[in-house]
């Protein structure tokens, strides 16, 4: 959604300009912690790898792609689903603010790759869909986990979620 369109949807809802401006920068300032998230999966990924090249066996994981969702998709997508437009209602609703690809050369190698990560005992899987096993209605196929993966700030620790995608190159 470009700004100009979402000032004047938040006009329409009875928000100000700078009351929407307000909340866009609090949630930029937020998303702060989805980028570590992805750090965090970007490294236990990247780790897989290198002990696959290291002890000389098929490494299952091609290439890792990751993006954080910008604040006015987040917005959007809040406001398309009927959910209040705030961080707090994205955290809660939300769990593809923060994401992750993995390209796999194999559909065998998904399953690999997803068990790594299930074992993984300092993350939670909260979802899992297998829309290989199950494609959509359109085609789609690849394998969604969400996990809560923890960020070790300064004086907490925050539980993160980020969506991992799990495909071969042809999907």
């Amino acid at each position: 959604m470009e700004i100009k369109a979402l000032m004047e949807k938040s006009l329409e809802s009875g928000r100000s300009a700078e009351e929407i401006l307000q909340m866009a920068l609090l949630m930029q300032q937020s998303m702060a912690l989805y980028e570590a998230g992805i750090q965090e999966i970007c490294t236990k990924l990247e780790i897989l790898k290198r002990e696959a090249q290291v002890k000389g066996i098929h490494n299952p994981i091609d290439t890792i792609k990751s993006r954080v969702k910008n604040v006015f998709s987040v917005i959007e997508k809040l406001d398309r689903k009927g959910f209040a437009v705030s961080m707090e209602s994205a955290e809660e609703n939300l769990y593809d603010v923060a994401g992750v690809r993995i390209i796999c050369p194999y559909i065998d190698d998904i399953y690999i790759v997803a068990d790594r990560i299930r074992r993984q005992d300092d993350l939670r899987v909260l979802l899992e869909k297998d829309y290989i096993q199950n494609p959509k209605k359109n085609g789609y196929r690849s394998l969604h986990l969400v996990v809560r993966i923890p960020v070790f700030l300064s004086s907490h620790t925050e539980l993160v979620p980020v969506e991992i995608q799990i495909r071969t190159i042809a999907m």
